[in-house]
């Protein structure tokens, strides 16, 4: 997930600025209505709660800032839907571990930006798809322990080191006050998506044994 500022009294940052620029700088008004919208229900922030806007918890993980953002998780999130369905995860057990990690990841990202926000006042807001294809790679690796991967064109290592890695990484950077990464939704999505594999998807893959 990424991670933007946005303004000091919780207001749309989109268009809001634009507001004090020359008329023919700023961005035709039905445009900027469409990115206000955008914002205010795909994109995730410490007030939507408050705000009564619930289902971005949900909405922002389907949101991308732009299209290098989007590839990035795209091609991550095909690799391991791919490997998940050839050990043969149910359709229903499949949605529940993309839209649990998506919920999962939110509330954690939550939980450390209000702890955050009491030190540095600092309002910001996430948006992609990270959290939850870390989710998708955590249960894979506990599904296929000996499976390996290939980073950066290096040597293969097992998958399960390599998702661990990834969130000993996420911790050791929850904080840096000036990444753009939303650490601690990652670390929400690994941990989601290791125990929705204990607790439905172990015993529930009937190809696993055979991919061994």
């Amino acid at each position: 997930m990424r991670v933007h500022a946005t303004n000091s009294n919780g207001g749309e940052t989109l268009g809001s600025w634009e507001d004090f620029l020359p008329a023919e700088l700023r961005r035709p008004r039905p445009q900027r209505a469409t990115l206000s919208f955008l914002e205010r229900n795909f994109t995730l922030t410490t007030w939507d709660w408050s705000a009564g806007r619930w289902w971005t918890g949900l909405t922002s993980a389907f949101s991308h800032k732009d299209p290098n953002h989007l590839l990035g998780n795209i091609i991550s999130f095909r690799e391991f839907s791919t490997s998940l369905i050839a050990l043969g995860i149910s359709p229903v057990r499949y949605m529940g571990l993309i839209l649990g990690s998506a919920v999962a990841s939110s509330t954690a990202y939550l939980l450390h930006a209000r702890y955050g926000q009491r030190k540095s006042y600092q309002r910001t807001a996430v948006l992609g798809l990270s959290g939850v294809v870390i989710g998708l790679g955590a249960a894979l690796a506990c599904a296929m322990p000996y499976a390996k991967v290939r980073v950066l064109g290096l040597s293969p290592i097992p998958l399960p080191i390599y998702m661990l890695a990834y969130a000993l990484y996420d911790a050791a950077m929850l904080g840096n006050v000036t990444s753009t990464t939303a650490h601690g939704a990652h670390i929400g999505g690994f941990l989601f998506g290791a125990a929705y594999y204990f607790s439905f998807l172990r015993g529930n893959l009937p190809l696993a044994p055979l991919l061994r």
